[in-house]
């Protein structure tokens, strides 16, 4: 067993920010970031069982890692894509904030957020332009895009010639802003009438008056999308994208030296793999694929999951041979 401790500084980061009016530009990218990043990485390598005939490896890893923002011009930085909230010192620089989704009014399938107001206090609204009237109070932290851990480890069975390794990664605490709902959970959009996305069945849309089981609004509403339950601001969106996958399976055979030296090689391998056999992830995650996203300016959760298809499952058969 290994394991690395660090704690490291980063300065000079881009970021943008303002200029007088006489500069002749409004804005300049200037290195005057700061970040902190904190963690441990952990490495086990074990041997469980190991016989004449048969032996049983263990590889794995675990990292934990935590980040926090100690130095931003104006001691804020406004999120580059939704651009409705602001990071701040001591924040994670992958914080993902918004106006808190708080279920489905069972009378009219509207969907309920929370308005902070001044003094502290929370008002049950029916759209976000209601709840926007708070300002940026409004926009409470859901997580952030950084898991609180990630990892993987391999399995490697070994009998006689025969080997078979399976190799599984995976993430925890980690959220995303999901956009198969943005894109598609809305009727108006030009997308309606197209090969849409179904629901699951962790998906129940309000179905009348009384469902008090409905965790998404009235789809057919005709002002649904001015309500804003699939809106950017909408902590509906932003979904737990914690999971573990099979990454690859993979089964070999080794020919026995015996009939290597009558073949006149070194070696000589069989081998069938698979990749990315199954995934399990959140129950609330619309998608069919938690991993897609792409890192953007300030935060990797925007990129978007995997709505559209999961990663590619790949089958290949294979020979290696060593003369």
């Amino acid at each position: 067993m290994s394991g690395d401790v660090y704690n490291r500084r980063r300065s000079g980061l881009l970021q943008t920010v303002s200029l007088p009016s006489y500069i002749g530009f409004s804005t300049q990218i200037r290195n005057i970031g700061e970040l902190t990043n904190k963690g441990v990485e952990l490495m086990l390598s074990t041997v469980n069982v190991q016989t004449k005939n048969f032996k049983w490896i263990f590889d794995g890893n675990i990292s934990f890692n935590q980040n926090k923002l100690t130095s931003i011009y104006g001691d804020s930085l406004k999120d580059g894509y939704s651009g409705g909230y602001y990071r701040y010192i001591g924040e994670d620089i992958n914080v993902l904030k918004a106006v808190r989704y708080v279920g489905v009014n069972p009378d009219n399938g509207r969907p309920l957020f929370e308005k902070v107001n001044a003094d502290k206090t929370v008002t049950i609204v029916d759209s976000i332009p209601l709840a926007k009237q708070a300002g940026l109070r409004n926009y409470q932290t859901m997580g952030s895009a950084t898991p609180k851990f990630y990892g993987g480890f391999t399995n490697t069975f070994v009998y006689k010639n025969i080997t078979m390794s399976m190799l599984f990664n995976f993430s925890y605490g980690n959220k995303i802003m999901n956009n198969s709902l943005r894109s598609f959970l809305d009727p108006t959009s030009w997308q309606s009438g197209f090969n849409l996305p179904a629901p699951d069945k962790n998906q129940h849309f309000w179905s009348g008056p009384g469902d008090n089981t409905a965790n998404y609004p009235n789809f057919y509403d005709l002002a649904f999308n001015q309500r804003g339950a699939a809106n950017i601001a909408s902590s509906l969106l932003y979904q737990d994208a914690s999971y573990l996958r099979l990454r690859n399976i993979r089964l070999a055979y080794d020919l026995p030296q015996s009939l290597l030296k009558k073949m006149h090689v070194s070696s000589f391998n069989v081998y069938v793999s698979a990749d990315n056999v199954f995934v399990i992830k959140s129950k609330e995650l619309y998608a069919a694929d938690p991993e897609g996203s792409t890192i953007g300016s300030t935060s990797n959760s925007y990129g978007g999951t995997g709505n559209y298809s999961a990663m590619p499952r790949r089958l290949l058969f294979g020979i290696n041979v060593s003369f």
